[in-house]
């Protein structure tokens, strides 16, 4: 089975949870005989590369330099891959048994195509509207938001089977695209297997994504200021919320415990996480919460948020501790609990590698996501399953 999986960056170009599902879900693919190619955008190129990678062909589209145009960089990143997909799959299209997009990578496609979609799935990894509702609003996010949810609309209601990676975002493309159940799947993202990291100790805590208000980044002032003072945070990426919180840490004469290491590869996020005593999550919405996987992947606990995906995914009390979105004092009571109390720290993350290698490995991910294409292949868009 030849399989071209679509997305608009890949991890060694952006730092981010949908990069690094699509880079591990290719590896998987490939351990179980497929072939695998990935269709992504280039750094400003005027024409296609391809590559070889650790066994899969990178296709690499040109596309204009958006995060130049200050003021327009969301929309011109997605408007010009988007024409890049839609010209590259008119004449390639064919050559491949599955094709499957990530998130709103290339949708145009789809949303434009309804005649040439029998092999065709999705993974929606998060909603616009959400990201829309969560996040600081401008003029380019209004434009990228109105474009997005358009073409978001389009091909969810076009496409025949769609990937869920939690069971609150299945109820939510329910609610948002009228899909009939029976062509929505239940797939979460999976995580590789890492050693278990002993504790530290150091009292160091963990926040990973983007810097955005979706993400709760906002509150994470207040939090280390009530926190003990030898108190370190980690703050593992970048956004356009960052300047904002490096002034608000030093108006509360907290810049010396901070640690901004900006994006770094994945490996590194596993490393800094093993260094940390646990992560600290308070997002607003989380379609499913990746870096809670990866937490618990090598042992740490968490507090969170309990929102979207993470609550389906673990067990309060069990694996972390979930919270109530903006709720500061309750936030931080609970990360001195965990920093006061390294034995039940300790049984959180044990419990967490546990989950994981039950429930959310790679092995078992990946014969889900095959299981998927199969159906697909066999049955080639049952009516049923499309909305006119």
């Amino acid at each position: 089975m030849k399989v071209l999986l679509i997305c608009k960056a890949l991890h060694f170009t952006y730092k981010g949870g949908i990069q690094t599902h699509v880079w591990e879900l290719s590896q998987e693919l490939i351990r179980q005989g497929l072939e695998v190619h990935i269709l992504a955008g280039a750094r400003p190129s005027l024409r296609v590369k391809k590559i070889e990678v650790e066994g899969r062909t990178i296709i690499e589209l040109p596309t204009l330099p958006g995060y130049r145009i200050r003021w327009f960089a969301n929309t011109v990143d997605e408007i010009s891959f988007n024409i890049q997909v839609v010209r590259w799959l008119n004449r390639h299209a064919h050559n491949y048994g599955i094709i499957h997009f990530h998130g709103r990578s290339g949708i145009a496609w789809p949303a434009l195509y309804q005649n040439r979609l029998s092999n065709c799935l999705m993974t929606i990894h998060g909603l616009t509207e959400e990201e829309w509702r969560h996040n600081r609003k401008t003029f380019d996010r209004w434009i990228h938001a109105r474009i997005s949810n358009w073409a978001e609309r389009k091909a969810a209601r076009k496409i025949p089977i769609l990937i869920a990676v939690s069971l609150d975002q299945a109820d939510r493309v329910y609610e948002r695209f009228g899909r009939p159940r029976i062509s929505i799947r239940m797939i979460p993202n999976a995580i590789a297997e890492h050693p278990c990291v002993p504790f530290s100790g150091q009292k160091k805590i963990a926040f990973v994504g983007r810097m955005e208000l979706i993400k709760g980044v906002d509150i994470l002032p207040a939090v280390l200021s009530s926190l003990p003072q030898d108190t370190q945070l980690y703050m593992i990426g970048k956004g356009p919320e960052e300047a904002n919180l490096k002034k608000e840490f030093s108006k509360r004469g907290l810049s010396d415990r901070v640690v901004w290491t900006g994006a770094i590869d994945p490996e590194e996020v596993i490393r800094i996480l093993g260094e940390s005593d646990l992560l600290v999550l308070p997002s607003r919405y989380e379609p499913q919460g990746r870096v809670v996987l990866e937490a618990m992947s090598i042992g740490r606990p968490f507090v969170a948020s309990r929102v979207g995906g993470i609550q389906d995914m673990v067990r309060n009390g069990k694996e972390g501790i979930l919270v109530d979105i903006n709720d500061v004092q309750e936030v931080s009571r609970q990360i001195r609990a965990l920093l006061q109390d390294p034995e039940k720290a300790e049984t959180m993350g044990i419990n967490g590698r546990r989950t994981v290698h039950q429930f959310y490995s790679w092995e078992t991910i990946g014969e889900e996501i095959i299981a998927v294409y199969k159906e697909l292949l066999k049955h080639q868009t049952p009516i049923e399953n499309v909305i006119e």
